[in-house]
């Protein structure tokens, strides 16, 4: 059994903590990639154990005492452990958000921890809590399923803080709702989180008009009076302003910004006078925290660093120095922030993160736990010795408690500076006060409040058994409730299985706690995990972890029928099937673990191509095949002719030639396989089909006779005509007789090699005559006054030139029904001899050229 006295101390402790910080809930940090660091030595001291990498935002937190308790980067949490909280995915909040989480104990409770997520970039998620109960697997925590993503406020900017309330027992955390001036503070109490917003409008909108104006810190003095946050994007600005821990509201909010630098990271000096603030520029800036307007901002600016790489988020820790993110393997560090300037102390890779690296982001916390508290309180059991312990004698020259105990007489005042105590007779909450007087005159007065309680549960001691049994389990005395962790709300269960049990009760007074028994065989529990459970075929790789007592113990792994005696065993080679993975202890009392693991079948891509003439589309078989399930989806590539999601694609290419094809199939459980085919698919070139004809000379002057000429493309190896007057023929330039006055279809059809084909028609019109007079008799008697043919029709291209007998150029016109008038630029042309010089050409064939003479009488 655990010791008794040690869990009050941790469970009293924690109501203490909730009202006066000066314990360890900062103690650990863990953020970057796979970075973490450790306070508890006084210096901090780089760690290899996060399971973690972000970007950007983070939180973690512990125990009174400085123990891990778990951290997540707003969509995952780990335990202790390290290990992924079996409830712990899902988070609504994002690890590229600047602040993508905070963790606030839930006042009045030792178990439950409130995680507040922000989701990025203003997307839809915004700000949503989850409730985690650290008393859930096994001591090791979880998120509470019905406690899961509950929404605050939507959208929102990537910042956060959380901060105590003047009453120094509940909280408040503050956000700034996107594409507003306002910022909500939420109270969180021991009712849970108030729904209800304090709203306060700062006169300073994040516009929506573009996503990087929500990135950036917000920060609350460690003494609950001021705010800052930082502003990217368009804005680029740092807004300042007074915080109310009593009501939650935001006042007299002043904005500032330099030149050509967006602020990120912002935090106050432990004693809240001085602002810090990092710049996209790669500086660190100090400003005057109790400047009032923006000029006051302006000309207290300091330039404390400048660096190489890129800066971030900035972190007051424990030890009250103020710790820088940078792109690096190393944290720089502010030794004595509350001194303005250079004396500030500035230094470079101070904390060696042991080969892991920081990005942007430091955890975010309370920032009370930062603040100068003057004392701390411990041990708040009944009837027990509840110490007093002074933070700093530093010029301290006497002090007064008054530990609010009217009932103990003259025990309820003390003048010690040193093994301060008080013994609490009676139940409740008390409110101790220090009055402490300095050496140079001043004095201060401190106040803190704790509750005591009386709560003892007893379930037993931890013990051992070989083989089966049946333990009974009580508590030795009644509580008002009780909670197993076999979610069991009896006084008595049975175990009858090796493993830890854990009892919360709860008394009449409302008082928790919880006490642990630990059943076991007489060799450590055997235990292992596996990356993964279920994976897909030709993808798996399972890595089994043996995380018992190695040391202790010997243990050997079989699975299907095989032995393997590796502590982390790598399997690559199993088939798609089930299998059943035991680890075994091999040595004291025999122990085993069994775990289940499943390899999904996956898809064998198969398709066939076709060959084809083009411009004929392409139809793809798909043969693809799954031995067990169904394929679910299927994804084409044509390379750089497209895609297509369906299963039997019919492809049109626009070019001829060989075509490859990928082929993507995704079975019902997401396994993917793909097959690459080169030139799976052939388009021929398609011929080109064409001709002209002549007119040749016909014995019979009822008939003419055509010359057809083929002018295809030179791939052609075959041709058939149909030419219009009932005959066919294969030969390239067939001829053939047809009668005047008849329109007739010509049709050639070809084929190339590869068999494809194409075809044309044209109309001829074998009745195309060209009769010219050969004497003109120009005049107004309507007779003979315009020389041209006769009957022309079917022309397609028409040209009439007359010229003298000098050769010069008299009449032109292309208009097949214009003619000659016997004019020359408005004057009469003498009788005489002309020449005339027609060029026509019928539709479907050639150039015709007619040359006669013309007798001009008038």
């Amino acid at each position: 059994m655990f010791n008794l006295r040690s869990i009050l101390f941790v469970v009293f402790s924690f109501f203490f903590i909730q009202n006066s910080f000066s314990q360890k809930e900062a103690n650990n940090w863990y953020f970057g990639s796979y970075a973490a660091i450790d306070f508890n030595s006084g210096t901090p001291v780089g760690l290899t154990t996060s399971q973690m990498s972000t970007l950007e935002g983070c939180a973690s937190i512990s125990s009174a005492s400085g123990s891990l308790l778990f951290y997540t980067d707003g969509i995952t949490v780990w335990d202790k452990t390290h290990q992924i909280m079996p409830n712990g995915t899902g988070l609504k909040g994002h690890f590229n958000a600047s602040q993508s989480a905070v963790v606030i104990p839930k006042p009045g409770s030792s178990t439950i921890y409130i995680i507040f997520t922000v989701d990025q970039i203003g997307n839809a998620n915004g700000v949503m809590y989850s409730e985690l109960d650290i008393s859930l697997n096994s001591g090791k925590g979880d998120i509470i399923s019905s406690r899961k993503n509950i929404a605050l406020v939507a959208p929102a900017s990537e910042k956060i803080t959380a901060v105590q309330h003047s009453n120094e027992n509940d909280f408040w955390m503050l956000c700034h709702k996107y594409g507003s001036d306002e910022i909500y503070a939420y109270l969180i109490t021991s009712s849970g989180v108030s729904t209800t917003p304090v709203i306060s409008k700062t006169g300073i909108t994040i516009p929506t008009d573009n996503s990087a104006n929500t990135l950036g810190y917000m920060k609350a003095s460690a003494n609950g009076n001021k705010i800052a946050y930082a502003n990217g994007g368009n804005l680029k600005n740092v807004c300042l302003a007074d915080l109310d821990a009593t009501t939650g509201k935001v006042s007299n909010v002043i904005t500032y910004s330099i030149t050509n630098a967006s602020p990120y990271g912002v935090e106050f000096s432990p004693n809240g006078d001085l602002l810090y603030v990092t710049y996209s520029n790669k500086t660190v800036r100090q400003y005057d925290a109790n400047a009032t307007s923006t000029s006051e901002i302006l000309t207290s600016e300091q330039i404390i660093a400048t660096d190489v790489v890129a800066l971030g988020a900035l972190q007051l820790g424990p030890d009250k120095k103020m710790y820088i993110a940078s792109f690096s393997q190393f944290l720089s560090v502010i030794h004595l922030p509350d001194i303005k300037g250079s004396a500030c102390n500035y230094e470079k890779k101070f904390v060696d993160l042991k080969g892991n690296s920081c990005s942007y982001g430091l955890p975010s916390f309370i920032q009370s736990y930062f603040s100068r508290k003057t004392f701390t309180v411990s041990n708040n059991c009944l009837n027990d010795t509840t110490f007093f312990t002074l933070s700093s004698d530093k010029d301290l020259d006497s002090v007064r408690w008054l530990f609010d105990d009217p009932g103990s007489g003259q025990l309820n005042t003390s003048t010690s500076t040193t093994n301060v105590f008080h013994i609490y007779r009676t139940t409740g909450k008390y409110t101790v006060k220090l009055i402490a007087h300095f050496r140079n005159g001043k004095s201060d007065t401190t106040t803190a409040g704790f509750i005591i309680k009386y709560i003892k549960p007893n379930i037993g001691k931890d013990t051992s058994f070989c083989g089966n049994f049946s333990l009974t389990l009580s508590p030795e005395r009644d509580y008002l409730n009780y909670l197993w962790s076999t979610q069991s709300t009896s006084k008595t269960i049975q175990a009858t299985t090796k493993g830890t049990y854990i009892l919360n009760v709860t008394d009449t007074n409302g008082c928790t706690a919880a006490d642990t028994i630990l059943i076991n065989n007489t060799n450590s529990p055997t235990t292992f995990t596996v990356n993964l459970d279920s994976q897909c075929y030709h993808q798996q790789n399972f890595i089994f972890y043996n995380t018992s007592d190695t040391i202790k113990n010997s243990y050997k792994w079989v699975i299907d029928g095989k032995s393997y005696t590796n502590n982390i065993l790598t399997k690559k080679d199993f088939k798609d099937s089930t299998y059943e993975i035991f680890l075994i202890s091999t040595g004291g009392c025999s122990d085993t673990m069994k775990k289940t693991i499943i390899v999904w079948p996956s898809p064998v891509p198969d398709f066939i191509g076709d060959t084809g003439c083009f411009p004929f589309p392409i139809q793809y078989k798909n043969t693809s095949t799954i031995r067990k399930g169904s394929i679910a989806k299927y994804y084409w590539s044509f390379m750089s002719y497209g895609n297509s999601d369906v299963e039997q694609p019919l492809k049109t290419y626009p070019v001829s030639g060989y075509f490859s094809t990928e082929l993507t199939a995704i079975s019902d459980k997401g396994c993917t396989t793909y097959k690459k085919k080169d030139s799976t698919a052939l388009l021929y070139p398609q011929p080109k089909a064409s001709f002209t004809y002549d007119t040749l000379p016909s014995p019979d002057p009822r008939e003419k006779i055509l010359q057809f000429i083929n002018t295809s493309s030179s791939d052609v190896t075959s041709y058939w005509w149909n030419l219009g007057n009932g005959q066919t023929s294969t030969i390239k330039d067939p001829s053939g007789k047809y009668k005047d006055s008849i329109t007739y279809t010509i049709t050639l059809k070809v084929s190339n090699a590869n068999g494809c084909i194409d075809s044309t028609s044209t109309m001829v019109y074998p009745n195309f005559y060209l009769y010219l007079p050969n004497v003109f008799t120009p005049g107004n008697d309507l007779l003979n006054d315009i020389y041209k043919p006769a009957t022309i029709d079917y022309v397609q291209s028409y040209l009439m030139q007359v010229y003298n007998r000098w050769g010069e150029l008299v009449f032109e016109t292309k208009n097949v029904r214009g003619g000659w008038d016997g004019q020359l630029n408005g004057q009469a042309c003498p009788e005489g001899i002309y020449l005339c010089v027609i060029k026509a050409m019928p539709y479907g064939g050639s150039m015709r050229i007619y040359k006669t003479t013309v007798t001009l009488l008038r």
